[in-house]
């Protein structure tokens, strides 16, 4: 049986349940919530130490509370037109309406609580300054770290567990192999990934803060020549340092660079395919009605639910694509390769074609 003694913490001398490893004696919720990381030096496998390594998931409630009291923060500061224009030119052009509201607003809320070029200071050194009103003691320690975030080119060396991967910085080599606690990463990515990302380092791992953007292995190389190209004319300097800030200060940019070099990669492989294109357009003599009707009954083709058509084209234009089925089938005659490699079901295999009809003209 326990001496009441040691149910007594070892801060206050309140009634303890807590056993606090940094004091080497018991200690009650409300000294362990109020100084933990601040007060005590906290050890990093402490279950109640939330930016150790073993309460993730307390870290996770904390991180929720603090986002939506930061980001009330941050509008208010910096008023909620400006910060709206931000989001606006910081979202890559290429994500939807919805995708480019979420990514911009989280590259705004980052880039203004921790950079911001103007002549006021950064809106984090500001909220520190006024001593972090509104915050509790987790809160203010995260606000220390989260204030400090910058982009980086994440590189995962090493899927860990279910929430940690090993990474490297690779505009920051001197800072070594880190810890990324992100369960979605660690569930979703692969070895040797590599991002555009804003990250947060705390003492014992790494946080993404916002969404990042991967860039493919095989445009990395061409990505860092042209990223290091445009900090050099933004600031006359190609170092790490002015490439983070660049990414900072242009995160959508950087993000459209990484879809342009996709399309001209992809580019460059058909290019190289040893395939013919040929187009042929008809003028329709009879209404479309009856063309329609021929192309439904055919297996070969297939109306594309939901298709955009392109600038230029009339509205009410449709595409259908040309498949390896019906008549079609008999091109695996000519090209065998098609039956034995791919399954009917293939779908890069199995096109042939695409057809665009107006009611005017028969495209294919």
């Amino acid at each position: 049986m326990a001496r009441a003694q040691d149910n007594v913490c070892a801060s206050c001398g309140r009634s303890a349940r807590r056993v606090c490893p940094a004091l080497a004696g018991m200690i009650c919720s409300a000294c362990c919530g109020g100084g933990r990381g601040s007060k005590i030096d906290c050890p990093p496998d402490c279950s109640y130490f939330p930016f150790g390594t073993a309460a993730y998931d307390v870290w996770l409630k904390i991180d929720e509370a603090w986002q939506t009291k930061a980001l009330r923060y941050v509008v208010d500061k910096v008023g909620k037109d400006q910060f709206q224009a931000a989001a606006r030119q910081l979202a890559p052009s290429w994500l939807d309406e919805d995708g480019a509201f979420v990514q911009g607003v989280g590259a705004a809320f980052i880039w203004y609580l921790a950079v911001n070029d103007g002549d006021d200071l950064p809106v984090g050194e500001t909220w520190k300054e006024e001593g972090w009103p509104g915050l509790n003691n987790d809160e203010r320690f995260m606000a220390e770290y989260r204030t400090r975030s910058r982009p980086g080119l994440l590189e995962i060396q090493k899927i860990m567990d279910d929430k940690a991967t090993e990474c490297i910085d690779l505009l920051d080599p001197g800072r070594g192999k880190f810890i990324v606690f992100d369960r979605g990463t660690a569930g979703h990515a692969s070895r040797f990934t590599t991002m555009v990302v804003w990250l947060t380092h705390y003492p014992h791992f790494t946080r993404l803060a916002g969404d990042g953007v991967i860039v493919p292995n095989d445009v990395l190389e061409n990505f860092l020549t042209a990223i290091r190209k445009h900090a050099r004319e933004a600031y006359d300097s190609d170092s790490d340092e002015s490439v983070k800030h660049y990414l900072a200060e242009f995160f959508g940019k950087a993000a459209d660079l990484v879809s342009s070099l996709m399309d001209e990669r992809r580019n460059q492989m058909m290019s190289t395919l040893d395939a013919d294109q040929c187009e042929a357009s008809y003028q329709l003599r009879v209404a479309r009605k009856g063309i329609e009707s021929i192309l439904k009954e055919k297996p070969d083709f297939e109306r594309e639910d939901g298709f955009v058509p392109d600038p230029g084209e009339p509205p009410d234009t449709a595409r259908y694509l040309w498949l390896r089925r019906g008549e079609a089938k008999r091109i695996e005659e000519k090209i065998p390769a098609l039956a034995t490699k791919f399954g009917e079901d293939d779908f890069a295999a199995g096109i042939l074609g695409d057809i665009r009809l107006t009611d005017n003209e028969f495209r294919i």
